[in-house]
């Protein structure tokens, strides 16, 4: 494990090889669960308070983002992410359950620039939290946007992009994605 900044101001719990951890703030935490394999996989702590956990038996490359202040990953175990994944946490939190498998998928819970009203100057993009429930295969290049929620034992086709509620058990393909059957679940 290589981590580079302030190690005196911020948690390590764990110590799997080739994780890379850079803490440019103050105040968070890593944790990783027995067994991970991480080489390749990069955690940027941009902000205060942020918090990660990994669950055990996660295989991971790619990069994780924390920008806004005490935002959290929280992974289960058994994450399959051999060919990464990317992730812009700012503003809202990540959540992803035990046993999936991902493929080359990004995750950004903000739009990374404020859309403002133009009359009262409220944002009218604001940030929200992406969740993934346990078992759900997303193919290559999917893409999950603040507030989308994937239910248990689902698919997403290549290429989709998520911005809603896809439901437990459920096929769904497209941008933006559709669910185009239920009653399904998936096997490796």
């Amino acid at each position: 494990m290589e981590i580079i900044g302030n190690v005196e101001r911020n948690k390590v719990v764990g110590s799997p090889e080739g994780l890379r951890v850079h803490f440019y703030s103050v105040d968070c935490s890593i944790e990783v669960g027995d067994e991970c394999q991480l080489s390749g996989l990069t955690v940027h702590f941009r902000s205060p308070g942020c918090k990660v956990v990994i669950g055990p038996r996660c295989i991971m490359r790619g990069d994780v983002h924390l920008k806004s202040p005490n935002v959290s990953v929280l992974i289960g175990r058994n994450l399959r992410a051999r060919t990464g994944i990317f992730m812009n946490v700012a503003g809202g939190n990540v959540v992803i359950g035990d046993d999936c498998l991902f493929a080359s998928v990004k995750f950004r819970t903000s739009d990374s620039h404020r859309i403002l009203d133009a009359a009262s100057g409220e944002a009218i993009n604001p940030p929200g939290n992406i969740v993934v429930g346990d078992r759900v295969w997303m193919a290559e290049d999917v893409l999950l946007l603040r507030n989308a929620e994937v239910g248990s034992d689902s698919v997403v086709g290549a290429r989709s992009l998520v911005n809603g509620s896809i439901p437990d058990g459920s096929l769904a393909v497209g941008t933006p994605a559709r669910v185009v059957r239920t009653g399904v679940r998936w096997e490796e």
